[in-house]
């Protein structure tokens, strides 16, 4: 589906070239594959500066699923990041708020093509990594609520909101 913007042009959905990320994911993967012939108990994605030159990203740690969700959301998000499958949907939200700034997840969906539920989950690790940060709350175009927009950050700190 395509969205009408103000001005009356339509946009087609973003399809992100991660050609030029496939070399990363690769590296990611064989990475986690070694850790995890260590340590079996894979519980956090160590995250570095693998989708973007800048700014780089700070080496954080932040748990896939809860301490309270139930024994299959950890092994499923064991798998997601196992296979390098986090980190590629990192790429392709981080994508999606460059080439979109200033929409809301609901827009970014709708432009994109991208699930609304993954963005919501990858967006919030992109923001902890600090590529990302929200704007003042606005209407949202396509729910008609109140939501809060994305940045992307510029090399030199956050973009103008």
């Amino acid at each position: 589906m395509n969205l009408i913007i103000d001005h009356g042009h339509s946009l087609p959905p973003l399809e992100p070239d991660l050609s030029g990320w496939r070399p990363v994911v690769d590296h990611i993967r064989t990475h986690i594959a070694q850790q995890r012939e260590g340590d079996s108990s894979v519980n956090a994605i160590r995250q570095e500066s693998f989708w973007d030159r800048e700014p780089p990203m700070r080496r954080i740690e932040t748990p896939a699923a809860r301490a309270t969700d139930p024994d299959t959301s950890h092994e499923a998000a064991n798998e997601v990041t196992a296979t390098g499958l986090r980190a590629e949907q990192q790429a392709r939200t981080l994508a999606a708020v460059r080439a979109f700034p200033g929409r809301t997840m609901q827009e970014l969906s709708e432009l994109t093509g991208l699930d609304r539920y993954m963005l919501g989950r990858r967006i919030s690790e992109c923001e902890t990594s600090g590529v990302v940060f929200r704007g003042l709350k606005r209407r949202c175009s396509v729910t008609g609520r109140m939501a809060e927009p994305w940045f992307a950050v510029s090399g030199q700190g956050r973009a103008a909101a």
